[in-house]
């Protein structure tokens, strides 16, 4: 295994020489060590960082490496001397190793590393930050997306754009709103879309009802949309949308309900379908059980569906927390168990089969964790068996007294 080093003073990292050792690592061998090289001046040569296996010659994974957040810092500014996995390795270690030097080295990394994919990482890390225990901690990465939009969002590549939208909407700040608006027009269809979706996971916090209904009725439109390739923007409409379905307003419910329905029946645009069909999920659940009932029917009946993959989503959806979401089996969860058995035997397609298959082991799982669960009884059931436990020893203490 080749292990790279990188020193202070190192000109040319390709130096095997210098910068490369071949180290034989056998199954027994957990720990090597190294001899720091002396210089001319008979000084002893100071390490920036190091790359194990730099050229990926060998097929392996890394559990877990232990190095300093210096280290992982001056690898990851460093583009002269390291490639784009090394460097996204360092974005990937850094996660763990908040501080304001590592959320300045990941800003500094998303607006000038030379490929997008690392820019892209470093955004995702930055929004892994997100604590709600930890408001400083979260602020600081939430301003770090923040300023990157606003200073050079305009001139960043597309895929990095779509990340940064992506990771400011997890804050669910309200304030960024006008931020996010001002992309729904962006000269990418794929960031406009991104931006759509990161609308309705903003806006569905928003208290003033009259404003959320405008978001609503926008993303709305924005839906029936057919202009973009593969109707992309109306596919992120619709993931908008999705964020509104436990709103308290009753009518903005309905409207989203009767959207996805429209949008996922057979003759729609395919691509749109594929958007409204799992949405459709947030639905199974409600505190209407006769719309519910509706709904899954309406998921009975696209199981039959001609495209392959609208059946394995219903699969998905079957099997799914949304599903499930329950404190025991019902009559739900009986029902989609005979469907996902009569898909996983009859259906002619091997993908639907297994996704059935796959779902049904997510069901029995599901049922297996509840049956290991203690039994919950009621507080007015537990409370009436105390009492009736009661009158027994009282009755028992009576016979007693008169037998005595």
């Amino acid at each position: 295994m080749d292990i790279k080093i990188v020193y202070s003073n190192s000109e040319n990292s390709n130096d095997p020489d210098l910068d490369l050792k071949s180290l034989k690592i056998s199954e027994k061998e957990h720990e090597i060590s190294l001899d720091m090289p002396i210089d001319n001046n008979g000084k002893m040569k100071q390490i920036e960082f190091f790359s194990i296996d730099p050229y990926f010659k060998i097929l392996k994974e890394l559990d877990s490496i232990k190095i300093p957040p210096e280290f992982l810092l001056l690898q990851l500014e460093n583009n002269k001397n390291t490639n784009v996995v090394e460097r996204i390795q360092s974005v990937h270690a850094l996660k763990d190793k908040y501080s304001l030097a590592v959320i300045s080295a990941l800003k500094k990394s998303i607006l000038r590393d030379e490929f997008y994919g690392v820019s892209i990482e470093a955004a995702n890390v930055l929004g892994e930050f997100k604590e709600d225990n930890d408001y400083v901690k979260s602020n600081n990465a939430y301003i770090a997306i923040k300023d990157c939009l606003e200073t050079r969002g305009k001139q960043l590549h597309p895929k990095i754009r779509r990340a940064l939208l992506s990771n400011l909407a997890v804050f669910e700040k309200e304030e960024s709103l006008d931020i996010i608006l001002s992309y729904i027009e962006d000269e990418s269809y794929f960031v406009q879309s991104e931006a759509a979706t990161a609308i309705g996971k903003i806006a569905k916090n928003i208290k003033d009802e009259q404003k959320r209904k405008e978001i609503v009725e926008r993303l709305t439109f924005l839906s029936n949309d057919n202009n973009t390739f593969r109707n992309v923007l109306a596919r992120g409409a619709l993931n908008g949308l999705t964020e509104f379905s436990k709103d308290d307003r009753e009518d903005i419910t309905n409207t989203i309900e009767k959207i996805m329905v429209e949008m996922s029946k057979y003759g729609s645009d395919y691509f749109k379908r594929l958007a409204a069909i799992p949405a459709l999920s947030k639905f199974l659940r409600t505190k209407n059980k006769e719309r519910s009932k509706d709904i899954f029917n309406y998921l009975k009946e696209l199981i039959k569906d001609k495209r392959i993959r609208i059946r394995s989503l219903v699969c998905q959806i079957l099997s799914g927390p949304n599903a499930l979401d329950v404190s025991k089996p019902d009559s739900l969860v009986i029902e989609a168990i005979e469907i996902l058995s009569s898909l996983a035997a009859h259906d002619i397609d091997g993908s639907v089969r297994r996704e059935a298959e796959t779902s049904l082991k997510k069901i029995r799982e599901w049922i297996k964790e509840w049956s290991q669960q203690p039994l919950e009884i009621p507080i007015e059931i537990r409370e009436e068996m105390i009492k009736k436990e009661e009158k027994i020893f009282e009755l028992r203490m009576k016979r007693l007294i008169n037998l005595e």
